[in-house]
Parts: C-alpha cells; structure tokens; sequence
C-alpha cells in the first residue's frame, strides 16, 4: 500500500517567551493608577485546555457501560465585551476549542465504546471585582460540543456505529485575570461542561442508545484588549520601540489538526479521501532581524501528534489507517512591526 501525504491544517496556540525581553520584563509590571474602566470593552484571545471527564453508555438491549474517563487537550480562540461599573465587572463572552477528549471501554461493549468530544464551544455571562491589575470572576452559560460517540467492533466490516452529532449543555466556573502592559492580559479559568444526552445508533444489533459525558476543563490564555484601556503617559506603562522584534526567542506550542489521507492499494483498490485528527503539542525557537519596521526570521518547531483515522472503504475485512506520530518545520517569517 502506499499512503499519499496528507492534506491538513493544523490550527495552534502559542505561548512564547522572548529571550532578549528578559531585562525589561520587571517594567511590564509596573502597577498603573486605579482606572474607572480599566477592563471595559472588547476583547479577544487564545486558550487552551486539559479536559478530563466521564461519559457512560446506555444501550436498548440493557445493559451499561458504566462511567470510563475520557480526556485530551483542546485549543482554539475566544471574543468577549465588559461593562464596569465601579469594582463591578460584567460580560459576555463566546468561546471555541477543538481537539480531541476521547475515552473508551470494553465493558459490556462487543468490541469497544467510545465518547470523543471533538469540539467545545461555550457562550456564557461573566461577574468579576476590579481588584487593580487583577479581575476574579465567576460564569455560567450554555456549551454546544460536537459529540462523537458509539461502538467499535473489528470483526464487523462498517465499524464504527455510532452518531457524530451537535450536543447542548451546560457551562459554569470560575477564573482570574491579570492584566500585563497596555493591553495584554493572562487568564488561568476552571470550566465545568456537561455536554447533554445523545442518541447513537447500532446497525448490526437494529437498536440503539444513549450517550451522556461531562468534562471539567482546565484552561490558561492570553488575551489582547482591543483598545487602551486605563494607560496614560503617566501610567508607567512603556510602548514598544524600533527594533523590539529583533533577537532570539523560544516557546511552547499548542494545537489541533483536521487533515484528509488517502491510500491507493495494487490489487487495485483505493481508499478515497477519509478524515483523521488529532491534537499537537511540542517546542518551537527562532530569531529576529529588524530593519525599521520590517522584521524578517527564521524559526523551528517540532511537535508530538495525535493525528490519525482509518477507514474500511477499499480494504476489505481489513481496516486502513494513517497515524502522524509528529511534525517539524523549519520557515522564514516576513513581519510587520506596529508597535506591541
């Protein structure tokens, strides 16, 4: 068999740490005076999260699977309004994570059974205390998760059986802000996602049952405040200067990826296109040159992998598979310098 590269993209978040800012770092956080809306407006970032969690299956011929971890790490973006009133901080925010949280069983299972909750996206209200440079708060709200869950049995060509359906939920936690610079700002947040029932279906057995599974999301973020909120001349804050992109850098990195593989066999059969995915995470490292406001670098990153998927289409009893174990690259960057 030969298996064709993949066609994917790969979607990550990065946390990156600049080796030449290090001397500078302690003036980053110099407390400015207390604003009325230091945290009023708009907002958007980056998060990513470990889930772990249960899912249990029902089944109409009896029996139950009873609870089986599921868990994975996700990473994705999120938007978001505050009103300040006084100390008091209100939102709204919408959230979007995908990945890969799977688990499975064997018990009572012919076979397997898998819950994968694929994606998570959450749109909740938010209650927070200006503490100066700190914003605690707590939220609550709805979460849809695109739910992947079923039956697994080798023996069966047409595996797997189940329902790969859009569930609503229920989100609710709570986290801490801490704003750094004019407009930077780092999150740490626990989030509670029950992601509802869903209905799968069995086609060996003519039946079917029902999948339940909740998850509890550890997550870290970085978010940019879209305008300067509470900065003045005199606030202590520093704006960025020609030539602070230039230097060497390193980082983690973060992410999810959907691809298409394709296998084309000599009997001669082939498999078509079919699905895998999976999670990334790895290293990456870099250096800068500026020239006025152009930045052009170099950068490197290998990283672990979750990727795979399979197929029976063209193989018969047998089932096809691609599996990425990892990725690296090794890019140019040509950048732009507007400041921070």
């Amino acid at each position: 068999m030969t298996d064709n590269t993949p066609r994917s993209l790969i979607l990550g978040i990065a946390f990156v740490l600049s080796l030449t800012g290090a001397a500078n770092a302690a003036d980053d956080l110099i407390e400015p005076p207390a604003f009325q809306s230091r945290w009023s407006g708009f907002y958007a970032g980056a998060i990513t999260a470990y889930g772990h969690g249960e899912s249990q299956q029902f089944n109409t011929l009896g029996p139950t699977t009873g609870e089986y971890d599921i868990d994975g790490w996700m990473g994705g973006g999120l938007i978001g309004h505050n009103w300040q009133f006084g100390q008091a901080v209100v939102g709204l925010e919408a959230d979007w994570m995908g990945g890969e949280t799977r688990g499975t069983t064997y018990n009572t299972c012919v076979g397997n059974c898998y819950t994968d909750a694929e994606w998570i996206a959450t749109v909740r209200a938010r209650v927070g205390l200006d503490l100066g440079m700190v914003l605690p708060y707590i939220t609550g709200g709805v979460a849809f998760t695109k739910l992947d869950a079923g039956t697994v049995n080798p023996l069966v060509v047409g595996q797997p059986l189940g329902n790969d359906d859009i569930n609503a939920g229920m989100a609710f936690g709570a986290g801490v802000d801490v704003a750094f610079g004019n407009n930077l700002v780092g999150r740490l947040e626990y989030l509670h996602v029950d992601m509802g029932d869903t209905v799968y279906h069995i086609r060996a057995q003519s039946a079917a049952g029902t999948v339940d599974g909740e998850v509890d999301l550890f997550r870290a973020g970085l978010i940019w405040q879209i305008g300067n909120y509470g900065a003045t001349s005199e606030s202590g804050y520093e704006t960025a200067s020609v030539g602070g992109w230039a230097g060497g850098y390193g980082g983690l990195l973060f992410g999810s990826g959907h691809a298409t593989s394709r296998q084309d066999n000599s009997f001669p059969a082939t498999t078509g296109d079919y699905g895998i995915a999976g999670n990334t995470y790895g290293v990456f490292a870099g250096y800068n040159w500026q020239f006025g406001q152009a930045v052009l670098g170099a950068e490197a990153d290998v990283s672990n992998s979750t990727i795979e998927g399979w197929t029976n289409n063209g193989c018969g009893a047998l089932r096809c598979y691609t599996e990425i174990d990892w990725l690296a690259t090794i890019r140019a960057r040509a950048g732009l310098d507007l400041g921070s």
